[in-house]
């Protein structure tokens, strides 16, 4: 439990964040707290001026002191191993998506007007606490990373990654990776050409 006012929650995350996060500990466990506490909701600038952030987005992107002026991907890449503060900010962002915003080489599909789905962390862990809870708790405890819990629960199919520059690495690689049935059945289509 933090002993600061909300206001000094965020304006100790403020004013770190502005500092160019040197110590980024401090940056992930003042945001973890100002996510989980609402203290971005409703806070006052170290001159007394009250500020009320429309929502969590306009926390993010606001210049200094308004919000911290900042972009939701860095913010995301910061929360680090918080799964619980991870989810709860994708839960504040759904609410409303940010024009013209990028998906950075993630395998994302906008669907509708606020929900994001594919292989971001912060959809995997949402998924797995809102479907299964047991495999989410086992990531919390870092026994299983959010994908291969994602792929024990069955929404994401296991991938593999094969080199396309040498036939035998990716005769190798496909030895390895698949049950013999299917590379059988792969051997059969690629003598099919």
């Amino acid at each position: 439990m933090s002993l600061l006012s909300d206001d000094e929650k965020v304006q100790h995350l403020q004013q770190r964040w502005s500092e160019g996060a040197l110590d980024l500990q401090a940056v992930e466990r003042l945001l973890g707290e100002v996510i989980e506490s609402g203290a971005w909701q409703s806070f006052h600038t170290p001159n007394g001026v009250s500020v009320k952030p429309a929502n969590f987005r306009e926390f993010i992107t606001a210049e200094p002191f308004q919000g911290l002026g900042a972009t939701e991907e860095k913010i995301a890449a910061l929360l680090g191993d918080d799964n619980n503060a991870v989810v709860k900010m994708r839960n504040l962002l759904k609410r409303k998506p940010s024009p013209g915003s990028a998906n950075h080489g993630n395998n994302v599909t906008p669907v509708g007007r606020t929900t994001v789905t594919g292989n971001r962390r912060d959809y995997t862990l949402d998924r797995l606490q809102r479907d299964s809870p047991e495999l989410f708790d086992a990531v919390q405890r870092k026994e299983l990373s959010a994908n291969a819990a994602a792929i024990q629960a069955g929404f994401r199919p296991k991938s593999f990654t094969v080199r396309s520059d040498d036939p035998e690495k990716i005769a190798a690689t496909l030895r390895r990776q698949l049950p013999e049935d299917v590379l059988k059945q792969v051997i059969n289509h690629l003598e099919g050409w």
